[in-house]
């Protein structure tokens, strides 16, 4: 029945966008693991904050991703008061 209710209001699944959240979860995890690891190996400050920021970086244009068919379908349904 949601599926169907989806489908008619337009609506993303929202069962993949709960998964590509925990996906995303998991890699910022991976970062922030990867950032202790530069820091108990005392790497240079220029390496740890080039590969803290692309870490998340590339994490952002996903959520940016993700995001739009959400944002589109608020936008939809605002819409229509």
């Amino acid at each position: 029945m949601t599926k169907l209710e989806n489908i008619k209001l337009g609506l993303p699944d929202l069962v993949s966008i709960k998964k590509d959240y925990s996906e995303i979860d998991e890699r910022i995890n991976a970062v922030s693991k990867k950032l202790e690891s530069l820091r108990a190996m005392r790497a240079s400050q220029n390496v740890r904050g080039l590969n803290l920021n692309m870490g998340f970086a590339n994490e952002k244009v996903r959520l940016n991703k993700i995001n739009l068919p959400l944002e589109m379908a608020i936008e939809r349904l605002d819409a229509w008061g």
